[in-house]
């Protein structure tokens, strides 16, 4: 099925209705990346201005770990912004050990009287997403939960991982991240400024998927998403990660790239990196960035 939008007249989000993300739909507590490895790739981002998905809130976490200025995050789903806002507050307001139980342990799990001291913080969305996260039923508002498996790796999110970058992450959130509903199509066009660094998950995965083969899908992303985003609001030297991908091999993607860019002389410069695998049962994972062609 491609990707086609239609309108939702209530907030002006395209989105198909058979495409696998949609607005208020089930959220992702964590990621299942290694974006602190993503992040090495990038170089020393401290002062960054950084945009990225906003799923559960890690990639905007580990950005501002690792030193950005500001980070500002996007999502097809709307509920993504509660799960953003409930860990900025648990961050700013509550220990480690609370924030780790309330996710993390089986008996406390979404136990809301962890929550109590920090409340009065709380939006009415918030507040009305929490509501409905409660009974036998809650995990079903949950996405695959990644990080609670024994075989990913939590070392990858470097502000869980252990109770000093937790802490530390606290003296960088001054504020929750900036939250924009859009989805990719039309995110270019809703953006001010320009960023130093773009992060797009996997949402690659997920668009052209009625194409041909990767080499056709890749220049129709090309085309529609990342020429605009770096045209209009990427910063000379920074860079779009668009692809993320598990357990690859870094060989035969670093060969494609290079094969695709000869055969297209694409506008965009395009690279493969390697970087540790997110789960222990791999050994790598590879993402790909695209970039101004300076010539």
């Amino acid at each position: 099925m491609c990707y086609k939008h239609i309108v939702s007249e209530s907030n002006g989000v395209f989105i198909s209705p058979s495409y696998a993300f949609q607005d208020m739909g089930p959220v992702y507590l964590f990621t299942n990346e290694n974006i602190s490895g993503t992040l090495k790739t990038a170089g020393d981002i401290s002062g960054a201005r950084v945009l990225t998905v906003g799923a559960s809130g890690d990639h905007a976490f580990e950005g501002l770990l690792a030193g950005a200025s500001r980070v500002d995050t996007f999502d097809i789903n709307s509920a993504q912004k509660n799960v953003i806002e409930l860990k900025s507050h648990m961050i700013q307001h509550l220990g480690y050990s609370d924030f780790m139980n309330f996710f993390f342990d089986s008996h406390d799990f979404f136990y809301h009287k962890i929550l109590h001291p920090i409340q009065p913080y709380f939006s009415k969305n918030l507040n009305d997403f929490l509501k409905i996260c409660t009974g036998e039923n809650m995990r079903s508002n949950f996405k695959y939960r990644a990080a609670h498996t024994s075989d990913y790796n939590i070392k990858n999110l470097q502000y869980i991982a252990t109770p000093q970058n937790y802490e530390r992450l606290r003296t960088h959130l001054v504020k929750k991240p900036d939250f924009i509903h859009c989805d990719i199509a039309n995110l270019s066009a809703k953006l001010t400024g320009k960023y130093d660094l773009i992060l797009l998950s996997n949402i690659f995965d997920y668009m052209y998927s009625n194409s041909r083969d990767t080499e056709e899908r890749l220049t129709q992303f090309s085309r529609n998403i990342l020429s605009p985003l770096i045209t209009n609001n990427l910063n000379p030297s920074g860079r779009v990660y668009f692809h993320y991908m598990w357990g690859a091999n870094p060989g035969a993607w670093i060969n494609f790239v290079q094969y695709y860019s000869s055969k297209h002389n694409p506008k965009l410069s395009l690279t493969a990196r390697t970087i540790n695998a997110a789960y222990h049962s791999d050994e790598y994972d590879v993402v790909l960035y695209a970039s101004q062609k300076h010539r």
